[in-house]
């Protein structure tokens, strides 16, 4: 069976954990990873809800909805 990539799983918005569990990987495994990806400017790690989510479109509703905004329980589903 074919493992997701776990940098495709962060690109969908995945938690570390989750991203960890898709790609088959332990959290340890998963949490260096993100570090690295982080690092090079792939992804950004946030977790949801946190502060820094400048432009949050669950109190802007003119904001736009990103990638990362997929595991956030603040964001609408549109």
């Amino acid at each position: 069976m074919a493992r997701a990539s776990i940098l495709t799983a962060f690109r969908r918005g995945a938690t570390v954990e989750r991203a960890g569990r898709i790609a088959g990987l332990s959290r340890d495994v998963a949490e260096l990873a993100a570090e690295h990806y982080q690092r090079l400017g792939l992804i950004e790690v946030r977790e949801p809800g946190a502060p820094g989510c400048g432009s949050c479109p669950g109190t802007n509703p003119k904001a736009e909805i990103t990638p990362a905004c997929a595991g956030c329980f603040f964001a609408p589903k549109r």
